[in-house]
């Protein structure tokens, strides 16, 4: 049975999913109760697309062995991957009573975080902070969270402590600049510069950049910036609108004009949009 499992496993890393269906068949034809083989047929027919074989191999490796997290795991995976969410979230809790890690932890987050639960996503990785203080990932993670929910101070944390052990971390540089430009803190200009030298062709981090340079005064300077990130993320309301403000600060008050009537025209909400309302009327 060994023999015939690892020869699917091989040829499933290859790609080639018929050969090492064919080879798991036999090894589960000589012991259909093969932990490794049942797993390896669920992960097979999920990569194929057969979703409810998959599911059903995945729950045969839980009867098997119903102390055992893979086969929970595996099958949140595949809900996971097929958007059932909750489902997801039911058996990537299960695995994780049964054996505690950061990998089903962060799991877990993430189906609650795609249901809309984010105060109940927190809860896996604060549970997991308390074990191990120093896993940067998870404080990623979490001031994502609290980002989303706008705790803001919490998020500041969060993301502090990130850059304590990664002061080139892109993502939180960005995040951070964000933040504290919300709390008229005067190092967020800063912080958003190094994020763009570090990753100048970043749409987000140029959209940060440019927005903060208007708002510091460097219209010109800005609108250079905010062009690019319009150029990367054209259909993004904000950018838009930043890129907006840009226009008019620089002179461009007929363009200006233009691009926030069909912004506005579209009514899709956006962080902005009364300001966006405020200017065009302005601008009349």
């Amino acid at each position: 049975v060994l023999g015939r499992t690892l020869l699917g496993e091989v040829y499933m890393r290859l790609g080639q999913l018929s050969d090492a269906r064919r080879q798991l068949e036999l090894a589960l034809s000589l012991d259909e109760f093969d932990l490794a083989s049942l797993l390896l047929m669920a992960k097979i027919e999920s990569t194929d697309g057969n979703i409810e074989k998959a599911v059903s191999y995945s729950r045969k490796s839980q009867k098997v062995k119903p102390d055992l997290y893979m086969g929970y795991e595996l099958e949140g995976d595949i809900q996971f991957a097929s958007k059932n969410y909750p489902a997801a979230k039911t058996l990537y809790k299960h695995a994780l009573s049964l054996q505690p890690s950061l990998p089903l932890s962060v799991k877990l987050s993430n189906a609650l975080v795609n249901m809309g639960n984010l105060e109940q996503a927190k809860e896996p990785l604060l549970n997991w902070l308390k074990e191990n203080p120093d896993d940067i990932g998870v404080h990623q993670q979490l001031g994502s969270i609290y980002q989303t929910l706008n705790e803001d101070v919490l998020a500041v944390k969060s993301f502090q402590t990130v850059l304590k052990a990664q002061p080139e971390n892109v993502i939180v540089l960005n995040n951070l600049a964000w933040l504290y430009s919300l709390e008229k803190n005067p190092k967020a200009l800063k912080i958003a510069e190094k994020a763009y030298g570090l990753a100048p062709e970043n749409h987000g981090v140029q959209d940060t950049y440019g927005w903060l340079l208007v708002n510091h005064g460097q219209h010109e300077k800005g609108r250079q910036v905010l062009e690019q990130a319009l150029q990367g993320l054209p259909d993004v309301a904000e950018v838009q609108y930043h890129y907006a403000v840009a226009l008019a600060k620089t002179g461009e008050t007929i363009e200006a004009k233009k691009r926030l009537k069909l912004l506005l025209q579209k009514q899709q909400s956006f962080t902005g949009i009364e300001d966006a309302r405020v200017l065009l009327q302005s601008l009349q």
